[in-house]
């Protein structure tokens, strides 16, 4: 398939085709980035940042109200990934979208989100401001996150997290806070009772949060 089929895809589902939906493509392309000339490419002729460019496009073409992106920058080489940031950041300011981003990288989430969401074992744990998560984090597992990322200086060593045993099987998750065999703040209440919802606009789930 080409470019330009590629994008169009999801709007073909939908019964659409003719010269308004190839202009879109076009005018779509030229949104993300694209050169126009590269519509008739296929994606064996394009570089990783073009491709990704390509998928961001093929997920607005129908125009949705929230967009998610799961690992946006992933296998992209460091340059790459501040040119589809940069995008991701203009499209969402442009078109008024709703972006729901999945991530491993901090500093992907740090760059784009308003708002930030710290799983455990498929529960939320932490969620808030992106800046009061990232500048007063208040659960142990959030905190442990911000300390694994690798400081930009030369002979720099893996920061220690202070995180005790194994990463457990989500299959037969923890008592209590599942969080509790690793924390290094854990009492003997943390394995009886998972703690409530404390908060409001930033808001966590622990019996010893960080202050």
């Amino acid at each position: 398939m080409t470019v330009e089929a590629i994008i169009a895809a999801p709007m073909r589902v939908r019964g659409e085709g003719g010269r308004a939906l190839q202009s879109r493509v076009r005018e779509l392309a030229g949104e993300v980035g694209l050169p126009r000339h590269l519509v008739e490419a296929y994606p064996s002729q394009l570089s990783g940042g073009q491709r990704q460019r390509v998928a961001i496009a093929r997920a607005l073409i129908g125009e949705p109200e929230i967009l998610i992106c799961d690992e946006p920058t992933s296998a992209l080489d460091v340059s790459v990934q501040s040119q589809i940031l940069n995008l991701l950041h203009n499209l969402k300011r442009q078109l008024n979208l709703t972006m729901i981003l999945i991530s491993h990288n901090l500093a992907v989430v740090h760059h784009l989100a308003d708002e930030v969401a710290v799983m455990y074992l498929g529960q939320i744990v932490e969620r808030g401001p992106s800046r009061e998560i990232f500048e007063r984090a208040r659960h142990p597992y959030s905190e442990a996150l911000l300390k694994a990322v690798l400081p930009p200086r030369a002979g720099a060593r893996l920061p220690e997290m202070g995180l005790e045993a194994e990463f457990p099987s989500p299959l037969n998750p923890p008592s209590g806070c599942t969080f509790h065999p690793r924390c290094p703040k854990a009492e003997a209440l943390c394995a009886r009772q998972m703690p409530d919802k404390s908060g409001t606009a930033h808001i966590y789930r622990c019996h010893f949060p960080n202050n």
